[in-house]
């Protein structure tokens, strides 16, 4: 909102128009001010410091670790698979395993990509060397 006033304010200052201007640009002013106070309420009632900062790394880092613990069962069983075939290659295991890793996936509720399963089948039996 507060950008449109400023915006609008610019347009009646390239007419020649001071006062309609700085008229509109008081109004952006009050319009953040107001979003700023709207901000630090809702950071009140979350328990938040007005100026506290997310980190973003770490908030990347967090979501990350909770994806990765979703797919550390499913990577236990390729695995286990793998130990328990008898593979030329690990490309042949990721190769042989993959249909069944699906199946696990689904029982188990995890999406994994049909476009990927076999490479990151591979990988994860890479990784467990």
């Amino acid at each position: 909102m507060a950008l449109y006033y400023i915006y609008s304010s610019l347009g009646a200052l390239s007419e020649n128009n001071v006062s309609e201007s700085v008229s509109l640009f008081s109004c952006a002013i009050t319009a953040h001010t107001t979003f700023k106070n709207f901000c630090e309420v809702i950071q009140a009632e979350l328990g938040e410091s007005p100026n506290q900062k997310v980190d973003m790394r770490e908030a990347g880092k967090k979501g990350g670790s909770a994806r990765a613990e979703k797919y550390k069962k499913l990577e236990e069983i390729a695995v286990a698979m793998y130990e328990a075939g008898n593979y030329k290659s690990m490309r042949q295991a990721a190769l042989k395993i993959t249909p069944d890793l699906f199946d696990k996936a689904r029982t188990l509720g995890i999406s994994l990509s049909e476009s990927n399963a076999e490479r990151t089948a591979y990988d994860w039996i890479r990784k467990s060397k």
